[in-house]
């Protein structure tokens, strides 16, 4: 997570109060991440390599990012920019 900028210098690992890496089921790791951090699904951004995973948690309104070869800088961009573009279409 060091590796990934997320603005003015300022990496990912720097950037979030929440880490959280578990195996097994990712729908009830995010409603407890939800839950404690207080932030929304539709707030949060999922990577992962299993499109199964992917699936169940963007039934909760997660975004969802496939990774088949782990994030890159590529990936990790292009999702950064889709989040907020989303964002901003949710708002209007």
């Amino acid at each position: 997570m060091k590796q990934f900028d997320v603005g003015d210098g300022i990496s990912m690992k720097e950037a979030v109060d929440f880490e959280a890496i578990y195996k097994g089921d990712k729908t009830n790791h995010f409603r407890e991440l939800s839950k404690r951090s207080k932030i929304a699904f539709e707030d949060m951004i999922f990577f992962d390599n299993e499109r199964g995973n992917l699936h169940s948690v963007q039934r909760l309104g997660v975004q969802c990012v496939y990774t088949p070869d782990g994030v890159t800088s590529k990936i990790w961009d292009k999702a950064l920019a889709d989040f907020e573009r989303i964002k901003a279409s949710v708002a209007k």
